[in-house]
Parts: C-alpha cells; structure tokens; sequence
C-alpha cells in the first residue's frame, strides 16, 4: 500500500512539474483513491451477509408469490341457515405439501353424530391436528371426501364454516388485555353479555371471578 503511495506521489510530482495538471488536483485523486479504497475493503466482508438476505428474501417472496390451492376470500359456497353438525371422513388420505413422501392420514374413516364426544388418541405426528387443519380447510385432503351433514367441505363458503367451528389449541394465546377483549377476538360484535356466557360455556366463568386482580371490561 505504501509503495502505491509513493508511486503515486512520484508520477503525481512529475506531472505537476510538466506542467499537466496542478498540485490541487494530485492531493484529490490520491485522496479520493484512498478513500474509496478503504471503503471497498469495509464493503466486501459484507457480501456474504449481503449474499445471504438475497436468498432468504428469495424464500420470503416464493412465500408472498405462492398461489394458495385453498382461496379463503372466496365468496362462493353453501352457506345453510341451520346445521345437525354430522361429521365424517370418508376414505381419507393426506400428505403435507413439504413432505410429500410421508403420508399423515391413510384411508381415515368415522363419523361423529350431533351432541357425540368424540376423543381422537394417537401418538404425536400421527395426525390428529391435520384432522382438525382439514375440517378448518386449512388444507385439502389427497383423496378421499371430508363432509358435514353429508356434503364435502369444498362446497361450503370457507368464512362460514370457519365461523362456525370453535378450535382450542393445545397452547391457547392469551393477549395483553382484559377477559373481554380476548374473548372478542373471535368476534367483535359480542356483546358483555355474550363475553360472560361464552367464559360459562368454558367451564372458566368461576375461575375468572376468582381472581381479584382481572377484571373484565377494563385493565
């Protein structure tokens, strides 16, 4: 580097004394030499971070550009007034897109009867949230048919089965806000006392009078 500097200098000297340019412009070119060469040398050990975001924003976009095979602003579908709330899968097959080779369910058949409790037992990864991910239509089965009161799922209006169906995951979220807030985070149009009957159909009414620190309706 500092023979490169006194090279530099050198030919900048002679030709100043040729008369080819002036002191002034030998100090700029060096110095703006210098300069965007050390900024160079802070720039490369950033390409590989720099490498590395390209490729993440690749997958990132790949997500954001995929066209999803389940379209649940879909307006279309059967949308009943009333339902008796039978439930079968019939023939079930599923495969998760990103393990094609692995199949979850395998010709799964049963019916579930209105009013019936019905407890689904198996080792973890067997399947058992996949049955719930394809009654929500979060997924679509690889064969076979999936029904309620007789009629596929495909041909209901996602938003309104969706809306109909109550999901409590095995680790629930409770939000920074009061009992009431949380509640309504399914629907926003219930009123406080639609809040205290859906605490009582949850079995945690009690429980929540219990505590002397929450409150309701306010923080």
């Amino acid at each position: 580097m500092f023979a490169a500097m006194a090279v530099s200098f050198w030919y900048g000297t002679t030709l100043v004394v040729k008369g080819e340019i002036s002191p002034g412009t030998v100090f700029a070119v060096f110095w703006s030499v210098l300069v965007g060469t050390r900024r160079l040398g802070d720039a490369i050990p950033q390409m590989g971070a720099i490498l590395g975001a390209r490729l993440a924003a690749a997958d990132i976009f790949a997500v954001i550009d995929r066209v999803p095979d389940i379209d649940s602003s879909r307006m279309e579908g059967f949308t009943p007034e009333e339902i008796t709330g039978r439930l079968s899968f019939t023939n079930v097959h599923f495969t998760y897109p990103s393990r094609p080779t692995v199949k979850i369910l395998n010709d799964v058949s049963y019916e579930v009867n209105p009013g019936e409790t019905v407890a689904l037992v198996g080792h973890s990864g067997c399947g058992k949230s996949t049955m719930v991910g394809l009654l929500l239509r979060f997924y679509e089965q690889s064969a076979g048919i999936v029904a309620l009161d007789g009629i596929p799922l495909r041909d209901y209006n996602i938003a309104w089965l969706r809306n109909i169906i109550g999901v409590v995951q095995q680790e629930p979220i409770i939000f920074s806000a009061t009992v009431a807030e949380n509640v309504r985070m399914g629907d926003d149009t219930f009123s406080d006392e639609d809040v205290e009957e859906a605490c009582r159909m949850a079995n945690a009414l009690e429980f929540i009078k219990k505590l002397s620190d929450v409150s309701f309706f306010f923080d």
